[in-house]
């Protein structure tokens, strides 16, 4: 019994340790979500519909709220690289993501948002997200983003252009008290609010009706489309802008618990959506790349379905994007992550399934710190290539100003060899002058 007792405490030490190992403020030996910038404040429950459009082939994209509102892709609209992962280009005749549902029915409040690049708007009515006579977000005209509804609209300027070389994200937020239009995180019209009715057609995206029955045809391409019954503040719109995947890595409820995990079942969401290869995430590489724990195609296949991994996110760039940023995962290093919890010593044969827990939880270890082990050298070898860019860079700079210095010496000589045959050719003139004077005396 003081044996069993010795090991229950040095299995709540091991969980001790992992709840308190921090680096720069963030755990990273418990399983949970977390990333550098801190923990995500948009409430993903309060999503209607989630599309990434990150599938990349199909006639289907999935919705990843959780509520299974799965869209179908009409006419064939083309898989691009998006500004996450991929998008969906629309050709502006017949292309467009039909998601068979009401889903902006009878709302007191809502949030449309997306990624847009605009290739050509010629025509008037040019439709984004919407439900044709309940709310609707597009373009009124090539220079007018509209969003209707029944109770009023908000019409906003767009100096962007078409075709536009760069993504832009736009979002339309509505409430009893406001309705606004936000273009790359920031209001640039507001007006009075709703309520916003209800009408007999579906929610489409990039036409298919959006402002009417049929048609409104956007030619473009359109990424991280999403909708939620809540109207999303300033704070909310700007988190958006670094895509779903990071806020996602926030937990969905606001905390960075990280508790959503695959248990073989429910519905796809952000959390638990599983790819073709076998992956936990969002169907995107390197977000929540971990094998289906428990399988025999996991890194953990004597653990639970729920020893999860946790994931981690640090900023090393100085862009909000994927490429700035290095994301890696650690097991769980809790006594239930290495699945030890229930393990006793009482007796023989639970001492022998204790030693062949602790043998595999050691060997998990010693997995990890060959891992973390990579991963700091590729941090390293990254730092190392910036101090060498750095040296190269201050020394072409050292080359420009010495170049800068010779232009300038060269000039310098220039002006002096100017100003003293200017001087000689001067003197030499009255030379001159003075000798044909001297001959006509």
């Amino acid at each position: 019994a003081s044996i069993n007792l010795e090991f229950q405490a040095l299995k709540d030490e091991l969980t001790r340790i992992a709840n308190v190992t921090e680096y720069n403020g963030m755990n990273v030996l418990n399983g949970t979500y977390q990333t550098a910038g801190g923990v995500s404040k948009v409430d993903l429950s309060s999503a209607v519909g989630i599309w990434l459009f990150d599938e990349g082939t199909g006639s289907e994209t999935k919705d990843l709220s959780g509520n299974g509102n799965h869209a179908t892709l009409v006419k064939n609209p083309k898989w691009v690289t998006g500004r996450f992962g991929k998008a969906l280009e629309f050709n502006g005749k017949d292309t467009y993501v039909k998601t068979g549902e009401k889903l902006l029915d009878a709302r007191e409040e809502f949030t449309i948002v997306t990624w847009v690049k605009p290739e050509k708007i010629t025509a008037n009515r040019v439709g984004l997200v919407g439900q044709n006579d309940s709310p609707e977000f597009g373009f009124d005209n090539p220079n007018t983003l509209w969003l209707w509804t029944p109770a009023g609209d908000v019409r906003a300027q767009w100096k962007h252009g078409q075709p536009s070389e760069d993504w832009h994200h736009v979002a339309g937020v509505a409430s009893k008290k406001d309705m606004r239009i936000y273009i790359d995180g920031e209001v640039v019209k507001s007006n009075g609010g709703g309520p916003f009715g209800s009408s007999p057609f579906n929610v489409n995206i990039g036409g298919g009706g959006v402002f009417d029955p049929g048609g409104n045809w956007f030619t473009g391409a359109m990424d991280e489309v999403a909708i939620f019954h809540k109207a999303l503040n300033d704070e909310d719109v700007k988190e958006i802008m670094s895509g779903f995947a990071s806020i996602a890595t926030g937990g969905a409820d606001g905390t960075a618990e990280g508790s959503e995990t695959w248990d073989g079942s429910g519905p796809e969401s952000l959390f638990n959506a599983v790819n073709d290869d076998g992956y936990v995430g969002d169907q995107r590489p390197g977000i929540y790349n971990q094998v289906q724990p428990g399988t025999s195609a996991s890194s953990d296949p004597h653990g639970p379905p729920d020893n999860i991994r946790g994931h981690w996110r640090g900023q090393i760039g100085a862009d909000n994007d994927i490429n700035s940023q290095h994301e890696f995962s650690l097991t769980n290093a809790t006594a239930n992550g290495l699945d030890l919890e229930d393990d006793n010593v009482l007796s023989v044969d639970e001492a022998r399934t204790a030693i062949t827990a602790i043998d595999h939880a050691i060997d998990e270890v010693n997995r990890e710190r060959s891992y973390i082990g990579s991963e700091q050298n590729k941090l390293q070898f990254t730092m190392s290539n910036l101090s060498n860019n750095i040296q190269n860079i201050e020394a072409s700079r050292s080359s420009i100003e010495d170049a800068d210095f010779v232009v300038e010496a060269t000039d310098l000589v220039k002006n002096q060899i100017l100003a003293q045959s200017g001087t000689a050719m001067l003197a030499q003139a009255s030379s001159i002058s003075q000798d044909i004077l001297s001959l006509i005396r």
